[in-house]
């Protein structure tokens, strides 16, 4: 089930999916994988999904200079 939530809901429940946190960085969920797996992000594993702490979006987002998505539109926050 796809989630549309509000910053609220994001503030209160820190972390993404794969999926959430390539649509709101506007990469592929591959790109996600292969930089958890160089390192580059921090992600942990919730039984078998794996997570992505919402501030290391907001990072990744200050070192490349990405736009940010309208966060009230993210999917898949958990």
């Amino acid at each position: 089930m796809n989630l549309i939530v509000t910053e609220r809901y994001i503030k209160m429940n820190k972390d993404f999916t794969v999926d959430g946190f390539a649509y709101g960085a506007n990469i592929s969920r591959i790109t996600v994988y292969r930089m958890i797996k160089a390192g580059e992000l921090f992600a942990y594993k919730v039984r078998n999904s794996t997570r992505i702490p919402y501030g290391e979006l907001a990072r990744l987002q200050q070192e490349n200079q990405i736009k940010p998505t309208y966060t009230n539109q993210l999917e898949g926050c958990k």
